[in-house]
């Protein structure tokens, strides 16, 4: 790295190929060590099966609030709309919140059904997820 350059960090999704964006596992690493993973599917065309950088950063600063204490999620009701691989929401529950998860019926709902079995050992508060027609 040059001086003057920034490191970039390492959730960042830019400059990975679109085997790695669309179809790989994506791993979430929390700010204590916790790794989460998602399951992607469906390639670029299905924007509910992939982890895209605005779920990643807004779980980072979810995590950020949570530490600060700006934001306490221990025993908070969510309900995300559009969960897509449900990053967002499980990353919530990890946090102590009680979450839903909800997405189109079909093969979107069915993966986020398989993220939230694979990431439930990781939370403390509730997963669950539904099927919603939004």
């Amino acid at each position: 790295m040059s001086v003057g350059e920034i490191e970039e960090p390492s959730w960042m999704m830019r400059n990975r190929t679109p085997k790695e964006l669309y179809e790989d596992d994506y791993a979430y690493i929390s700010d204590c060590g916790i790794q989460l993973r998602f399951e992607q599917g469906g390639g670029a065309r299905d924007v509910g099966q992939t982890t895209w950088d605005g779920a990643i950063l807004l779980s980072k600063y979810f995590e950020h609030a949570q530490r600060t204490g700006s934001i306490d999620f221990s025993g908070m009701t969510i309900v995300e709309l559009g969960s897509g691989t449900g990053l967002v929401g499980t990353v919530c529950a990890m946090l102590g919140a009680n979450v839903v998860l909800t997405d189109r019926p079909g093969a979107v709902t069915d993966l986020l059904r398989r993220n939230t079995n694979r990431n439930r050992p990781s939370v403390r508060g509730t997963l669950n997820v539904e099927a919603l027609d939004w």
